[in-house]
C-alpha cells in the first residue's frame, strides 16, 4: 500500500502570508481614522479640514504654505526636484507656477513660502530666492528677482512685521552651527533670525543692496519645520518620519541672554515654553491670518503615499487662540 506524501507548495504558502498581511494593514488603516481623532483628540478638538494640498497628483511634495488674501501659495519640489508654487482660490481651483534662476529651472529641496507686500520669498536650505507676487500669480513661470546666501539655513520662513527665516536641525542628516547650551544644560543647535522688513525686502528687490545681518535670533528646538508669530506668541512646529507633530507654544522673551555672532540671542527655553500639543506625522510649515492658523502635511505626498492612506491630504485650520491658551 503505497503512502500518499503531501506536496509542498511554497508559493500558495507564501501567497496566503501576503494576503492576511495586506487584509491587516487594511484593516490598521481603516481603524487609524477613528484611533487617530483620539489619540490627536487635543488637536482635533481645535482643527477642521480646508481646502485639498494642491500639486499632490503631480507628484508635488508640499513643503511651504502661505495665506494671501483669499488665496493660499504652495511650495514645494516633485521627485525630479523641480520647483513650483501653486496659487490656491477659495475655492479650492489651482494653477501652478514654474520657479526659475534666469532661463533655468530652480532645482533642489524647496523649502517654505511668505509673501511681504509685491515679493514672494522662497526659502531653500541654503538659498533665499525672491520673486515678483504679481509673477508667481500669473504664471506658468516665475523668474528669480534675486537669489542669495544667509548666514544660516533657510528652511522656513513667516512674517509678522519684520521677516523671519528658521532653521531646521536633525543630527546627523541636517545639522546647524548656532549650538547653545541653557541655564538647564540643554542643548540647541538651529536659530530663527528676525531681519528688519525694510531692509530684506529691499536687499531681495534690488541685486545691487546689501542683505542685513539678523536683528535678533532666538534659540529653536530640533526638527522644526514651521513657525507662526503673533505679538509675542512663537508657535513652532517640529516633526520627523513617523513621530507625531510636536506643536510648542512659546511667550517670546523680552531680555536677551546673550549674543551670537554679535547678534542678540533670546533664549526659548521651559520659562518661555507655554504648552505642547501633538498632532499628525510630517506636519510643515504653518501660516497664520484671521485668527486661523494653516499647516499641511508632508505625509500626503506620493512619494510617501502614508498621508493619503491616513487622510491627511488637505489643509488643516487651526484656531489661534484655543492652540496657544494653556
Amino acid at each position: 500500500m503505497k503512502m500518499k506524501v503531501q506536496k509542498r507548495r511554497p508559493f500558495r504558502t507564501a501567497l496566503k502570508i501576503l494576503l492576511a498581511v495586506v487584509l491587516i494593514l487594511c484593516a490598521l488603516l481603516l481603524l487609524w481614522r477613528p484611533a487617530g481623532k483620539m489619540i490627536y483628540r487635543d488637536f482635533y478638538r481645535i482643527a477642521e479640514e480646508g481646502v485639498r494640498i494642491p500639486g499632490l497628483d503631480e507628484g508635488l511634495v508640499p513643503q511651504g504654505v502661505w495665506l494671501e488674501g483669499d488665496r493660499m501659495l504652495v511650495s514645494g519640489h516633485t521627485g525630479d526636484e523641480l520647483a513650483y508654487v501653486y496659487t490656491v482660490e477659495k475655492d479650492g481651483q489651482s494653477r501652478r507656477c514654474s520657479l526659475t534662476k534666469g532661463q533655468a529651472p530652480i532645482k533642489g529641496h524647496i523649502c517654505g513660502i511668505a509673501a511681504a507686500e509685491d515679493i514672494v520669498i522662497v526659502t531653500a536650505e541654503d538659498t533665499v530666492y525672491a520673486f515678483s507676487l504679481q509673477d508667481v500669480l500669473a504664471g506658468p513661470f516665475a523668474e528669480a528677482l534675486r537669489a542669495v546666501s544667509l548666514d544660516q539655513h533657510a528652511s522656513f520662513v513667516t512674517v509678522d512685521g519684520d521677516i523671519y527665516i528658521g532653521e531646521f536641525h536633525y543630527s546627523p542628516r541636517y545639522v546647524c552651527d548656532h549650538a547653545y547650551t541653557d541655564a538647564d544644560g540643554n542643548e540647541s543647535h538651529a536659530v530663527l533670525c528676525r531681519y528688519d522688513r525694510e531692509a530684506f525686502l529691499a536687499a531681495m528687490a534690488d541685486p545691487e543692496a546689501p542683505v542685513p545681518s539678523p536683528a535678533a535670533m532666538y534659540t529653536l528646538p530640533d526638527k522644526v519645520q514651521g513657525c507662526a508669530l503673533s505679538g509675542n506668541t512663537l508657535v513652532t512646529v517640529s516633526s520627523w518620519g513617523l513621530s507625531s507633530s510636536v506643536y510648542r507654544v512659546y511667550t517670546l522673551p523680552e531680555v536677551p541672554e546673550a549674543e551670537m555672532n554679535g547678534v542678540p540671542l533670546y533664549v526659548l527655553d521651559r520659562n518661555a515654553l507655554v504648552k505642547t500639543l501633538e498632532g499628525p506625522l510630517m506636519a510643515e510649515e504653518m501660516a497664520l491670518a484671521d485668527g486661523s492658523l494653516t499647516v499641511m502635511h508632508e505625509s500626503a505626498a506620493s512619494k510617501y503615499m502614508i498621508g493619503r492612506l491616513l487622510g491627511y491630504t488637505r489643509v488643516f485650520r487651526l484656531d489661534w487662540n484655543a492652540l496657544i491658551t494653556h
